[in-house]
């Protein structure tokens, strides 16, 4: 049985956003960057159960969302991370 959790229903809960060198950037509250590092070490360690996984594929969406829109972001005002 397959379990799926929408990225979406996790933003509420999971997103912060924070000014940083004149930018706004999207990220993980502390409490989800914590909660996905369980995730992924209890995957190595021990494998997860079918919501546990459900839970780290939507995280690491959310990430993947994140960190998208943070590049966007930050070609728009001209900014790299290599500056």
């Amino acid at each position: 049985m397959s379990v799926s959790l929408q990225p979406s229903s996790l933003m509420a809960e999971h997103l912060q956003v924070e000014r940083q060198d004149g930018l706004t950037l999207f990220k993980f509250t502390d409490t989800a960057q914590a909660r996905l590092e369980v995730l992924l070490t209890r995957r190595q360690e021990f494998g997860l159960a079918s919501d546990e996984q459900a839970e780290l594929d939507a995280l690491a969406e959310l990430d993947r969302i994140f960190t998208y829109i943070n590049s966007q972001l930050a070609l728009a005002n001209g900014t790299t991370s290599a500056q």
